[in-house]
């Protein structure tokens, strides 16, 4: 079983309350997935995080999930610190697989850590 979280952290559009993704990845692992898919640039790998650690304190095994994270494009000259970022977050030692979000690489010194909004409004508006 898979599950995502992607709660569309660039912008308020969609993003879960407070709280809402620590309880949806602790009971996802609860009742059988075995596959976390996150993100940096989701803006939510702390409560990921959260939710794997009540997990893995109810019993269920580090070893039995299977966890994947993406670095994201401002990072691509600083891939170990992106990725050490995600690890801390998450409260892990490795994570499964590691992605490139997108394979196009963005300012290192930009000041967003999300895609540029006109991506966001394009892609919202190929959805409707």
């Amino acid at each position: 079983m898979t599950v995502f979280y992607n709660t569309k952290a660039l912008t308020d559009f969609g993003k879960s309350p407070p709280g809402e993704v620590k309880k949806a990845v602790a009971y996802a692992l609860k009742v059988g997935y075995t596959h976390i898919d996150c993100a940096y640039c989701y803006g939510n790998e702390d409560e990921v995080g959260e939710g794997l650690k009540e997990a893995f304190d109810s019993g269920i095994k580090r070893e039995d999930i299977f966890i994947t994270t993406k670095l994201w494009c401002t990072y691509h000259t600083r891939v170990e610190e992106n990725l050490d970022k995600s690890l801390k977050s998450l409260g892990l030692d490795y994570v499964d697989l590691y992605l490139m979000h997108w394979p196009v690489a963005m300012n290192p010194n930009g000041k967003s850590h999300t895609p540029p909004l006109f991506l966001l409004h394009s892609y919202i508006l190929c959805m409707h």
